[in-house]
C-alpha cells in the first residue's frame, strides 16, 4: 500500500530508478475477492515502471509471478539482514522487570496488535497451556489497534496474572533473550523480521504456516509450523517443549545456526549496494 503510492509519486516526480522491496504484498486469500483484485492490479500498474522488485522470501517472489507482477528478470530476492551480535544470549533483565521468579517460564510474541497479526489466537494458546501449566507467563510486546480487545480478552479467560502486554519497546533482544520460546499467530505474512530475530537469539519457534515462515522455521528443526487458527496443536506443541527442556535447547541452538550467512545484514547490505549499482550503471 505504501509501496505503491510511493511508486507512483515517483513515478510522477519522474525518478530515474525504482526500487521497491516487498515485505508481504498488499493482498492475501482471506480478502475478499474484489479487494484482492483490485490490489493485485494497482500491482501490476506500478509494477510495469518500477526496475526492481527486492522480494526477501520465495513465497513473495511465486506470489508476484503467479498474479502476473512483473516477470522472472523484475525480481531480486535479497534475504532480510540481522545483525547477529545483537541477538547474542545475555542476561536478560525481563524477569526482574517484571517480579517474576528465575525458573518461571516465558512464552512471548512480538507483534502489532492488528487483524493480521491475530493476537487474539496467542491470548487462546496462552489459556490453552494454562490449563495445565497454571505457572507458565505470556509475553506481548507491542501495540495497536486492537489493545482493548486482547485486554477483554485476558480479562474474560483469567490470565491476568499470566499474561503481560508490553506495549512498544526497544529493547528486543533483551526481551528476546528472557523468553524460553517464541510463537506467532500470523493470518499471513511474508517473512516476519520477528521470527528472524527469535531464531537468531537462539529460541524456538512456533508459528502459522504462512508466507515464507516454512522457509525457515522446519518442523522439529527449527520450530514447529501449524495451519492457521489451530491453536490446539500450538498449545500441545508449546507445552511439548516447555516441558523438555533438552529438546527446547537443541531447537534453539539449531535456530541460530540453520540461518547461517544469508541472513547476516552485511550480506543484505552488500548485495543490495550491487544491485543499486548495476541499476545506475544501466541506465547511465
Amino acid at each position: 500500500k505504501a509501496g505503491i503510492v510511493g511508486r507512483l509519486a515517483a513515478r510522477f516526480s519522474r525518478v530515474k530508478i525504482i526500487v521497491h522491496t516487498v515485505h508481504g504484498w498488499p493482498f492475501n486469500d482471506l480478502q475478499k475477492s474484489l479487494i484482492r483484485s483490485f490490489y493485485i492490479m494497482l500491482e501490476k500498474t506500478v509494477s510495469s515502471f518500477t526496475d526492481k522488485i527486492i522480494v526477501v522470501s520465495n513465497f513473495d517472489k511465486q506470489a508476484g509471478l503467479s498474479n502476473k507482477i512483473g516477470n522472472e528478470f523484475k525480481y531480486a530476492f535479497i534475504r532480510y539482514g540481522i545483525n547477529y551480535d545483537e541477538f547474542m544470549p545475555v542476561n536478560s533483565s525481563l524477569k526482574e522487570e517484571l517480579d517474576l521468579k528465575s525458573d518461571d517460564l516465558i512464552v512471548g510474541t512480538i507483534s502489532c496488535l492488528k487483524p493480521q497479526k491475530h493476537p487474539q489466537d496467542f491470548i487462546r494458546l496462552a489459556a490453552k497451556v494454562k490449563e495445565d501449566m497454571p505457572g507458565v507467563k505470556f509475553i506481548l510486546a507491542g501495540d495497536g489497534v486492537l489493545r482493548l480487545e486482547i485486554e477483554g480478552l485476558i480479562k474474560k479467560l483469567g490470565l491476568k496474572n499470566n499474561v503481560f502486554l508490553l506495549g512498544w519497546r526497544r529493547d528486543i533482544p533483551n526481551i528476546l533473550s528472557g523468553i524460553d520460546l517464541f510463537v506467532l499467530t500470523s493470518l499471513w505474512e511474508g517473512l516476519p523480521i520477528s521470527v528472524l530475530e527469535s531464531m537468531a537469539s537462539s529460541k524456538p519457534v512456533i508459528a502459522t504456516h504462512t508466507g515464507g515462515i516454512s522457509e525457515v522455521v522446519l518442523n522439529d528443526m527449527t520450530g514447529f509450523i501449524f495451519p492457521r487458527f489451530d491453536i490446539e496443536s500450538m498449545a500441545s506443541k508449546v507445552r511439548f517443549l516447555l516441558s523438555d527442556s533438552d529438546s527446547r535447547k537443541k531447537i534453539g541452538n539449531n535456530c541460530r545456526a540453520a540461518l547461517g550467512d544469508e541472513f547476516r545484514v552485511e550480506n543484505m547490505l552488500n548485495v543490495t549496494q550491487g544491485l543499486y549499482e548495476n541499476l545506475v550503471s544501466l541506465k547511465n
